[in-house]
């Protein structure tokens, strides 16, 4: 009789072999439009065209000083590495493939739901956690936001870039590529620093030696042709990404509050709201806050005339029921590790509770559209949003004492098509 082994005990295995030519190196691309940036500046960066880009490696770095009074010591909100770049723009073959705007406020909450504390403590040097003044130290409990040096205060960031490109789930064929540029938009000199009206601000800020790293492999030219020749038809990449779109709510709302949302992609994974306050007496970090809105309440949203979740979420009965839906439309309650960075005191921040850099708020509702759970080689798992526009319902306990900007953040299916011999590129989303 003989038995299936399974393939810790299956010794007649192949062993895949690459390529007796291939190598691996890291490339290094620096912006073609000047060397320092400020405020409201656009950086360009090109990559090569040769070989084949690994996604898991693609990352961004750049060196920054930050200019203040000498009696001052800014405080920086949010992720620093992050809180510089307002807008992000991928082009192939210079037509525009993605655009994520307020790419600083999609990448701090990625970091915050897909690190752990200690991740994040572990990190704390490259993303630009640091306290220079007197608050408190960093620890698991406190790690968000700079604390800048009064005068001068120079630094070095480094962190991956979330993007299509980095996002994909296959190596990038960079040599059927002609070209792919990002784009940088950094953020305006307001928006960096805290929103109290107490603290101390920036006066300027300079970027420089900005660079994208990633790694190249090169299986060699006849493995190029090998390719070129298997998918004369075309290749299909599966990959994903970000959009936002703002909604306001009024101080002093109450009841039910419907937001529309203008976010149209062939099939959203998940949907994250995340709720900033406006006030310089309560929200330290305006977007890069985020709060329960709802005094006690509930939120559910409407996509196509169906509501999901079918029951709304509510914070008065079960917060720590949206917090696991958090966890769920950032990847699993069982697959992955979705421990997050959120603590409790920064789950809990309410309308009426002012948050500051070290305790910002972080109470974002996610609400999760994949039709399949568990990993899958399938291609639009999620809902479609073309048809019509999105409402959020907010039911609201008690009047709001302050404006919020309500971003909603999407994460929706791409497929990067690829026409070997015209080397056209054609993003699917």
């Amino acid at each position: 009789m003989s038995y299936v082994l399974p393939s810790i005990a299956n010794y007649k295995e192949n062993l895949l072999k690459l390529p007796p030519n291939t190598t691996n190196y890291l490339a290094t691309a620096q912006t073609n439009n000047g060397a320092t940036f400020g405020p409201s500046t656009i950086a360009t960066v090109d990559l090569t065209n040769r070989g084949f880009l690994d996604p898991a490696s693609l990352s961004f770095r750049y060196k920054v000083v930050v200019d203040s009074a000498n009696t001052e010591e800014p405080i920086l909100v949010g992720t620093p590495a992050y809180t510089f770049v307002n807008k992000m723009v991928c082009l192939v073959n210079s037509q525009t493939v993605e655009t994520v705007a307020n790419y600083n406020v999609v990448a701090n909450m990625l970091v915050n739901t897909r690190m752990s504390a200690s991740q994040k403590m572990g990190q704390q040097f490259n993303l630009a956690y640091v306290n220079n003044g007197s608050d408190t130290a960093l620890d698991n409990e406190n790690i968000d936001g700079r604390v800048c040096t009064t005068g001068t205060d120079t630094f070095y960031c480094s962190g991956p870039l979330y993007s299509l490109i980095g996002n994909s789930e296959k190596l990038i064929p960079l040599f059927l590529m002609n070209s792919i540029r990002f784009e940088f938009t950094f953020e305006s000199l307001a928006n960096i620093s805290s929103n109290l009206a107490t603290d101390d601000k920036a006066t300027g800020y300079t970027i420089s030696n900005f660079e994208i790293i990633y790694n190249v492999v090169d299986f060699g030219a006849e493995v190029e042709q090998q390719i070129i020749a298997e998918n004369m038809d075309g290749m299909m990449i599966k990959s994903s990404s970000y959009n936002t779109s703002i909604a306001p709510l009024a101080s002093g709302s109450n009841g039910n509050a419907n937001l529309i949302y203008n976010i149209r992609y062939s099939s959203v994974k998940s949907f994250f709201l995340n709720m900033g306050g406006t006030d310089t007496t309560l929200s330290a970090n305006k977007n890069f806050d985020s709060i329960d809105v709802s005094s006690g309440g509930d939120y559910s949203l409407i996509v196509s005339g169906f509501s999901y979740p079918q029951k709304a979420l509510s914070a008065g009965l079960n917060k720590g029921g949206i917090y696991n839906e958090l966890r769920r439309a950032s990847g699993s309650l069982v697959y992955g590790n979705n421990s997050m960075a959120i603590t409790s005191r920064e789950f809990n921040r309410i309308d009426t509770s002012a948050t500051s850099r070290a305790i910002p708020g972080k109470f974002v509702v996610a609400f999760n559209l994949e039709k399949v759970t568990l990993p899958s080689k399938a291609f639009f798992t999620g809902v479609s949003t073309n048809n019509s526009p999105i409402t959020a319902v907010i039911n609201i306990a008690t009047q709001t004492t302050q404006a919020y900007n309500c971003m909603l953040i999407a994460y929706y299916d791409a497929i990067i098509q690829i026409q070997p011999s015209t080397k056209q590129i054609t993003v699917i989303s």
